[in-house]
């Protein structure tokens, strides 16, 4: 995605394409924005990625199916 910042997209751009034109674009319909009815699979970031793309880096949490989704840890 800081790729197609340098690219000239704008940071919102990038975040449009990255979410709600790529499910459009595979034909998953409950998907790709966050609204009543749609599937809560989530990336919470510490920073707004509008003002910079590398704030995509500053992960905070993850949710999946609008659950909290806690990764498995290696042994």
């Amino acid at each position: 995605m800081q790729l197609m910042v340098q690219a000239g997209l704008t940071p919102m751009e990038v975040l449009v394409a990255a979410t709600r034109n790529t499910a459009e674009m595979i034909g998953i319909k409950d998907a790709g924005t966050l609204e009543p009815g749609k599937k809560a699979n989530l990336l919470i970031l510490d920073e707004n990625p509008v003002e910079s793309m590398c704030n995509t880096t500053r992960l905070c949490s993850v949710w999946q199916c609008g659950k909290p989704f806690e990764p498995v840890k290696c042994q």
